[in-house]
């Protein structure tokens, strides 16, 4: 059933400027932690492919999902699913290592957190404190938190390699 509801939302999600038939706007939408879920449910090699699919799927269903801030609180709704799934694959992985190798993932992963913060800054700082710079930053988080946990699931599956 929950995949049926996201085939769906989904469905509406990609119709682009067409309505939404007020149907589809009262179907229960799955949050977005269900649908990150789903997300890294995935085969290997495909979970990349529905990063942000919370997101369209959220603004096109919601009637103020076309706003600036009803973008940003769908991204945001997002970027917290995938910050949850982050600090569990980072938990999993740094379990199974102790000493040295847990010292330089916590160092690798506050160095990944702050150039994605930086990154994510700089990319707002284009639209020079505008009402699209927000929306530009919150995006960047969600999409860079995603690759994030998904690399960290990669290599706390295949790591070591033997």
């Amino acid at each position: 059933m929950l995949i049926s509801i996201l085939a769906a939302a989904t469905l509406f999600a990609a119709q682009g400027d067409k309505p939404v038939p007020a149907a589809a706007r009262a179907m229960p939408q799955l949050s977005a932690s269900d649908t990150v879920a789903l997300c890294l449910g995935r085969p290997d090699g495909t979970s990349r492919a529905c990063i942000g699919d919370f997101t369209e799927a959220c603004i096109r269903l919601n009637e103020d999902g076309g706003t600036n801030a009803g973008m940003i609180g769908c991204t945001s709704q997002e970027l917290e699913a995938w910050d949850a799934a982050l600090n569990e694959a980072y938990d999993a992985l740094r379990a199974r290592h102790d000493g040295a190798r847990a010292t330089a993932l916590r160092d690798a992963q506050r160095a990944w957190i702050a150039k994605r913060d930086a990154d994510c800054a700089f990319l707002a700082s284009i639209f020079e404190g505008g009402s699209h710079a927000s929306l530009e930053q919150t995006s960047c988080l969600m999409t860079e938190t995603a690759e994030r946990t998904i690399v960290l699931r990669d290599w706390s599956n295949n790591y070591p390699p033997f």
